[in-house]
């Protein structure tokens, strides 16, 4: 297939340019040598003034790794998130290795969260250069409207998947709204446990499940929104809770070290005891919540100190220090 001309662009002034790679017969098998070689040759021969490897999440470190190694004067810059070290180095050891050659490979590393740093430094002992910048918001994609906030609606944005806890929304929300059926629910996102989610909730008109939606749709629902539900049983840092902090929503989490880092609050934070006892401690604290005084004005403002225009500047500084 005869490549198509890319067009000039550029992000926030710099010049950004697109890659397109020819799959290949065994790309969809993991862990293949072939393809990793194969796409970092590809990627090498399309940027021969390429002077850094910024590699986000670790699915895609095999591919920098290899970089590195055809390239050795090249700044390699690996990126963790969260569930790339914390889970899926649990779940495949390939994965497991090739995460392990990366840090070795890597000029410097970085993680969102300290938790995230002591992860992978139990992960790798002798891993070095490891620093810290914290995941931030576009605050000025947000809103706050202190008129449509009416202290009973509750939000819900995530993959629903076992390690966001998402199955324990029903649970929520029928303990909740048998105590008080004004409360509202809204639940923003996808995935494998949907269906019985949605099983689980029929006849139940409160609650309300939109999907996976547009980031715009989440900063509206946000604004609209009082609460939001963290349930999580493991984060590294999720950027939800200033998104909804800087709209004005109050948040609900599981105690966890990269929710606290999070910059949510001591009052909001729920202990990560069994599903049983989460569940209701959960709903305990919505059903407390409409006589909760909120200091509207601090939540929003200790959301800002999270914006990507003040981290970003750190990390880009980090990043291109030789």
């Amino acid at each position: 297939m005869k490549k198509k001309p890319l067009a000039e662009k550029s992000i926030n002034g710099a010049p950004v340019k697109d890659i397109y790679l020819k799959r290949g017969p065994l790309d969809h098998l993991a862990g293949s040598e072939k393809k990793y070689d194969r796409i970092a040759k590809e990627i090498s021969a399309e940027t021969p003034d390429m002077k850094r490897v910024i590699c986000h999440w670790g699915a895609n470190l095999p591919i920098a790794a290899r970089l590195k190694m055809k390239r050795p004067e090249l700044k390699y810059v690996q990126i963790f998130h969260g569930s790339d070290i914390y889970v899926m180095t649990k779940n495949n050891e390939t994965y497991r290795s090739d995460i392990l050659h990366g840090i070795e490979l890597a000029d410097e590393i970085i993680c969102v969260s300290q938790d995230l740093k002591k992860a992978v430094q139990k992960l790798a002992p002798n891993a070095e250069n490891i620093r810290v910048f914290s995941n931030g918001i576009t605050a000025k994609n947000f809103h706050f409207d202190p008129a449509e906030k009416k202290k009973k609606r509750i939000a819900f944005v995530g993959n629903l998947i076992d390690i966001k806890r998402a199955y324990l929304l029903p649970d929520i929300i029928k303990k909740v709204i048998s105590k008080n059926p004004d409360f509202e629910f809204i639940i923003m996102g996808d995935g494998k446990l949907r269906g019985e989610i949605a099983a689980n909730l029929e006849g139940i008109p409160q609650a309300k499940l939109l999907g996976r939606v547009s980031p715009e749709q989440v900063s509206s629902e946000l604004g609209k929104s009082d609460i939001l539900l963290l349930p999580s049983k493991s984060e590294g840092f999720p950027c939800v809770v200033n998104e909804a902090k800087v709209s004005g929503a109050y948040v609900i989490g599981t105690k966890l070290p990269g929710i606290i880092e999070a910059n949510l609050s001591d009052d909001g934070l729920v202990d990560n005891d069994t599903d049983e006892a989460i569940s209701s401690s959960i709903a305990e604290k919505i059903l407390a919540f409409p006589n909760q005084p909120i200091n509207y004005e601090k939540l929003v403002q200790e959301a800002k100190n999270f914006d990507w225009q003040i981290i970003s500047k750190e990390e880009l500084a980090a990043i291109n220090a030789e």
